[in-house]
C-alpha cells in the first residue's frame, strides 16, 4: 500500500511548506559553506605544515641534494631520538587536554618504538600534526552539526505553534552518537585521517624509492590535500542534512506530528534516486535516515515537511 497526504501542519497546502523548507535549506547552506571553508583552510594550514617538515627533512639528509632509501632508513642517533621523543610528548599533551581516546591510542603506539629511521620520524611527524588537525575538524564539526540540529528542532517547534519548550540534552547527544550510516561521524573523519595517512607514508616511500626529488612528492601531496578537503566537504555536507532532517523529526515527534512527506529540490543536480522518493510519506514511527528519510545519499539536499494526516492506497504500479 502506497500512502498520501491529506493535512499538513497548520493546515498549509503543500506549496507553503516546499517553499518554507527551501527556505530554510538556503539559509543552512550559508552556516554550511562557512563551516566547509573552516575546515578547507585547516587542511591547507595542515599541509603547508607537512610540506615545511618534508623540506627540512631533504634538508637535514640530503647529499648534494640527493636523497636516498638508504640515507632515510637509517636509524636516528641518541640526539635525534631525544628530539622524536619531544615531538610525540605533543600527543600526550593533546590526550591530556582533550581525553581523546584517538589521541591516546596514537600517542601509545609511537611512545612505544624502540628504535626509529630517519624516515619513520618523518612520518610520524606528518602524523602527529594529521591528529591535531583531525582533533580539531572532529571539533569544529561538532559545533556546527549540534548548532544545525538545534536549530532545525527549534524550527519544528515553531512550525508546530510551541515557542517554550526546551530542546532535551539527551537529544544532542542521541544525535551526535547516532550511527545512521552504519558509523557516527567522528569515527568516520578518524578513518579519513588514517586513510590519508597511508597514502603519504606510501607516497613519501615509493619517493625516495624511486629517486624522486623533493618537489615532485611536494607535487603528489598538493594532490592529497584536495582528496582530504573532497572527503572532508562530502562528510559534513552529508551529515548536515542528516542532523537538519533528524532535528526537524524529533521536533514533530515531540509534538505529535503522526507523518512525514519527503520534499525534494528539483533541479539540473537532482538524481533518480531522490526524485523517485519525491512526495513519500513516512509514518514518524518508521523513520529509518538513509533509508526512507533523508540524507538518501552523500550531498543529499531532500528535506522532509509534516503530515498530520494520511490515507493509504492501492499503487496502481
Amino acid at each position: 500500500m502506497a500512502r498520501r497526504a491529506k493535512y499538513y501542519l497548520g493546515m498549509k497546502n503543500r506549496d507553503y511548506w516546499h517553499q518554507r523548507m527551501l527556505d530554510r535549506d538556503k539559509k543552512s547552506k550559508l552556516s554550511e559553506d562557512k563551516a566547509v571553508k573552516k575546515l578547507a583552510d585547516a587542511y591547507h594550514d595542515s599541509y603547508m605544515q607537512i610540506s615545511k617538515e618534508l623540506d627540512s627533512f631533504y634538508n637535514k639528509y640530503a647529499i648534494e641534494n640527493n636523497l636516498t632509501y638508504v640515507e632515510a632508513t637509517k636509524l636516528l642517533t641518541p640526539v635525534e631520538m631525544r628530539e622524536y621523543g619531544y615531538k610525540v610528548q605533543e600527543l600526550k599533551q593533546l590526550y591530556q587536554a582533550t581525553k581523546s581516546e584517538e589521541v591516546l591510542a596514537q600517542w601509545k603506539i609511537m611512545s612505544a618504538r624502540g628504535k626509529v629511521t630517519r624516515l619513520q620520524s618523518l612520518l610520524d611527524g606528518i602524523d602527529i600534526e594529521l591528529i591535531k588537525n583531525t582533533h580539531n575538524v572532529q571539533m569544529n564539526m561538532t559545533e556546527h552539526l549540534t548548532g544545525m540540529y538545534k536549530r532545525s528542532y527549534k524550527e519544528a517547534l515553531a512550525d508546530a505553534g510551541v515557542t517554550s519548550k526546551v530542546l532535551p540534552k539527551r537529544a544532542i547527544k542521541d544525535a551526535i552518537s547516532y550511527p545512521w550510516s552504519g558509523r557516527q561521524f567522528s569515527s568516520r573523519i578518524w578513518s579519513n585521517k588514517t586513510a590519508t595517512m597511508n597514502n603519504i607514508r606510501e607516497t613519501l616511500t615509493k619517493g625516495l624509492i624511486q629517486g624522486k626529488s623533493v618537489q615532485k612528492m611536494g607535487q603528489e601531496l598538493r594532490k592529497l590535500e584536495g582528496a582530504s578537503k573532497y572527503q572532508a566537504e562530502r562528510l559534513i555536507r552529508t551529515e548536515t542534512n542528516f542532523f537538519m532532517t533528524k532535528g526537524h523529526v524529533d521536533g514533530y515527534k515531540d509534538n505529535g506530528v503522526k507523518a512525514l512527506e519527503i520534499c525534494v529540490a528539483f533541479d539540473e543536480r537532482t538524481c533518480a534516486d531522490c526524485e523517485s522518493m519525491d512526495r513519500e510519506v513516512i509514518p514518524i514511527n518508521e523513520v529509518s535516515y538513509g533509508s526512507n528519510v533523508p540524507p538518501f545519499h552523500c550531498f543529499c539536499r531532500c528535506t522532509v515537511i509534516p503530515v498530520v494526516d494520511y490515507e493509504e492506497y492501492k499503487d496502481a504500479a
